[in-house]
């Protein structure tokens, strides 16, 4: 005979059934998994507050299928000039401001009209330096951050330009040099290129007709990657240079420069540590005239100056008179 379990009821039940815990608990028929459908529900209105409806769940799917084509490329025309900056005619837009607009191409043919324009700031954008070639009074350029390379200019372009800032970018050597024939440029920024070497024919003449950089007063080369004396070889022939900066580059000393003769440079052998003697004694001992030439910038004197370093006073250096070179390193006067 089966054993029996008697609660505290006074009511027996057999010990031989499984399971036992519906012997033992009372039995809720009404109100089963209600707790699931509680949650169920909670769950639909988080899902509905962060996306909303079924619709609205469709239209939401549907723009991130359109985000993810590639979309097509933002293009810099009149119109566009004249919506962002709220003029009625292209001849009354004087400055333009198309910074961090993520404009990749442009329609150069519009750019005529706008005679007024002095003055762009294209920076962080993917445009190139030939599309604004167009604006016929442009004389200050802004142009960093554009991934510029393989530079295309013109004989007769920018006529007026004065001022370029082409920092940031990521431009060559021969890209430089292509710069040179720009008639009017004063002032050059090409800070952070990646500049590890200069053409040492950066400023030599083609032609006596068509010179190069033949305005160029401030040159910035800060922040590259320069540290040969043959840099100082090719800035020679800026006979304008009056700001020149070399700030962050590994170049380590001013080296003596001896004229050849026809604008052409080279590096004396006397080492930089000779002193300022040995400096003067070459300056004495060097041709002060070059050879008659009918040319008149042949016929001009040359003359050297001695940089002399006030943190160490044997590091001297030897560069043309033409030039005022500033350094943070080497103190130059």
């Amino acid at each position: 005979m089966a054993a029996l379990y008697k609660l505290d009821d006074g009511q027996c039940y057999p010990t031989n059934c499984f399971p036992a815990k519906s012997l033992l608990q009372p039995r809720y028929e009404e109100g089963a998994g209600h707790w699931q459908v509680a949650r169920h529900n909670v769950e639909k209105t988080k899902v509905e507050l962060l996306f909303g409806t079924r619709v609205a769940q469709q239209s939401w799917q549907e723009c991130l299928r359109k985000a993810q084509c590639p979309r097509p490329e933002k293009v810099l025309n009149a119109a566009q000039l004249i919506k962002l900056h709220h003029v009625r005619t292209p001849s009354d837009l004087c400055s333009v401001n198309i910074s961090h607009q993520n404009f990749a191409l442009a329609r150069e043919s519009d750019f005529m009209q706008f005679d007024s324009v002095a003055y762009i700031n294209a920076t962080e954008n993917l445009l190139t330096l030939e599309t604004f070639r167009n604006f016929p009074g442009l004389r200050e350029l802004e142009l960093s951050l554009n991934g510029l390379r393989h530079l295309k200019v013109r004989i007769g372009d920018f006529p007026h330009l004065e001022i370029l800032d082409l920092s940031y970018n990521n431009l060559s050597p021969e890209d430089v040099q292509t710069l040179g024939s720009l008639p009017r440029l004063k002032a050059l920024h090409l800070t952070a290129n990646g500049l590890s070497s200069l053409p040492l024919n950066l400023a030599a003449p083609e032609s006596w007709n068509c010179p190069k950089f033949p305005a160029l007063e401030v040159l910035l080369l800060d922040d590259n990657h320069l540290s040969d004396s043959s840099v100082f070889l090719s800035l020679a022939n800026l006979r304008r240079l009056k700001q020149l900066n070399l700030d962050k580059n590994g170049i380590k000393e001013v080296p003596y420069l001896h004229y050849l003769g026809h604008d052409h440079f080279s590096i004396h052998p006397l080492s930089a540590k000779s002193g300022i003697r040995a400096g003067l004694r070459c300056r004495k001992n060097s041709p002060q005239k070059p050879p008659q030439d009918r040319s008149p910038r042949l016929n001009q004197q040359y003359s050297y100056i001695i940089t002399q370093n006030t943190q160490d006073p044997d590091k001297t250096g030897f560069f043309p008179a033409a030039c005022f070179v500033t350094h943070s390193t080497f103190g130059f006067l």
